[in-house]
């Protein structure tokens, strides 16, 4: 709560910032020996509009008061408004100004949210900033090659690689999709019907990367367009 608060971490989609959130609240909730309260900009927006319009809001203050830390997943999502503004603020407040620890993660690095620091009375650069980045791709295969390794099947580099390209890096899915390949694949040898990894990848993932990325405007088509 001195050091390095808020502790704001930014990054793009698939990077892990909800899993690490989730995992410094199970450790802070440890380490505190009381309740830490995770929620997202989203969730967090509608639970304060809701409990203003129902004459409710000392009570969420209160339950947010007896809390020790507080961890908001997606802050770019909160939408702040003329109503909610100062309830938001002061639930902030309420944090900061006991040292309790805040940790926050983001899409968007904290330059870039100037009008939400501004509206909550808070500053994201007095804390501590971290930038998390796509894996390369040696960290995507050794992660791929883990995931699939726990459930006692062993890839190929070449099926790695194939994996990696159907699932589009998204790391934040990994676990979901190897247990859905090991899933159909159980299934199929079941049935004594072939059971290749390229074809059990194929029916997860019907559609081929190359000709779908086809099917994705540039960034210029899209601004050509109206739609960027």
């Amino acid at each position: 709560g001195h050091m390095y608060n808020p502790l704001f971490v930014f990054g793009p989609s698939g990077v892990g910032k909800s899993h690490m959130l989730r995992a410094i609240g199970t450790g802070l909730e440890k380490a505190l020996g009381g309740s830490v309260l995770l929620t997202s900009g989203v969730r967090l927006a509608n639970a304060v509009g809701r409990s203003l319009e129902e004459g409710k809001y000392p009570e969420l203050e209160k339950r947010f008061a007896e809390s020790k830390a507080l961890l908001v997943d997606d802050l770019h999502l909160l939408n702040v408004t003329d109503e909610n503004k100062a309830s938001l603020a002061k639930i902030f407040g309420l944090f900061f100004g006991k040292n309790l620890q805040v940790v926050l993660t983001s899409y968007y690095p904290a330059r870039s949210l100037g009008s939400l620091e501004e509206s909550l009375k808070i500053s994201l650069r007095k804390g501590w900033s971290v930038d998390m980045k796509l894996a390369s791709g040696d960290a995507q295969k050794d992660m791929v090659l883990s995931a699939f390794t726990r459930w006692k099947i062993e890839l190929t580099n070449d099926e790695v690689g194939l994996f990696i390209t159907r699932t589009g890096k998204n790391f934040a899915d990994l676990s979901k999709w190897v247990r859905r390949f090991t899933t159909l694949r159980n299934l199929l040898e079941a049935q004594d019907v072939p059971s290749a990894f390229d074809k059990v990848l194929q029916m997860l993932f019907p559609g081929d990367p190359a000709e779908d990325a086809k099917e994705i405007p540039t960034p210029q088509e899209a601004e050509a367009n109206g739609l960027a």
